[in-house]
């Protein structure tokens, strides 16, 4: 969706999951970023543009640290049961501010000469604004998701069932994807995610309970990046 924003509309849905899967895998070598130029060099040999890629690659990154940082406040804000009265007006406020992220990117880039020198803002109008609210959904879906995950595999694990556990598996994955992403030299945030899992969820469930829950939750998304790689090489093989 991000490359067809950027004008690159011959990739096709095919092309682009294969391009994406393929490099994804390489996120496991340490370094933990190499994914994105390694995305960049097999998109640009399909014919993808160098700015197109560097404006998808750019707003992915935005995208997923508004949407987790958006997640990981409103886990807290709920889960440590802040009063009512402004609980509501908080989660809306930083909704709100998760969204308009690219916007508030691109006027504070425009005090700047570094504007000038950054064509992918040029895409950024009110207009191609609202294109990207249902891309910043779609990420907000994805950590939902493996939030839940983590919940499921804490409700198994526990034998217990609660809102407030609900709310801490949302923002305990949201705030361990950050941690892991930003650390430098860890292979899919290895190590770090899973020990601040461990670190938010002993004093709830016990560490023996949190290590099995971040064990498991690692495994599911090891076979789900190796079952998306596998995926990847089967579409590369059927396309011409």
């Amino acid at each position: 969706m991000l490359l067809n924003w950027f004008g690159e509309y011959h990739l096709g849905f095919s092309k682009s999951a294969w391009i994406y899967g393929k490099s994804q895998i390489l996120k496991y070598i340490p370094g933990n970023l190499l994914y994105l130029p390694g995305r960049h060099v097999i998109g640009s040999q399909h014919g993808a543009d160098h700015v197109s890629l560097a404006g998808a690659a750019t707003f992915e990154i935005i995208g997923l640290f508004a949407s987790a940082s958006c997640i990981s406040i409103l886990g807290v804000v709920f889960f440590e049961g802040i009063n009512a009265r402004l609980s509501l007006p908080l989660a809306v406020g930083i909704l709100l501010l998760s969204l308009a992220s690219p916007i508030l990117l691109k006027f504070f880039l425009s005090i700047g000469f570094i504007a000038k020198r950054m064509s992918i803002l040029e895409k950024l109008t009110w207009g191609g604004y609202f294109h990207l609210i249902g891309i910043w959904l779609l990420y907000v879906s994805f950590f939902a998701i493996v939030g839940y995950i983590l919940f499921w595999a804490t409700t198994i694990i526990t034998g217990k069932w609660s809102t407030a556990m609900l709310y801490a598996s949302l923002f305990t994955f949201a705030i361990s994807w950050l941690l892991g992403t930003i650390t430098p030299g860890a292979p899919a945030g290895a190590g770090i995610r899973e020990g601040i899992i461990i670190l938010i969820l002993s004093p709830h469930i016990g560490e023996a309970n949190s290590i099995l829950v971040s064990l498991t939750v690692r495994m599911v998304t090891i076979l789900g990046d190796t079952a998306f790689y596998l995926l990847s090489l089967y579409i590369e093989k059927k396309s011409p």
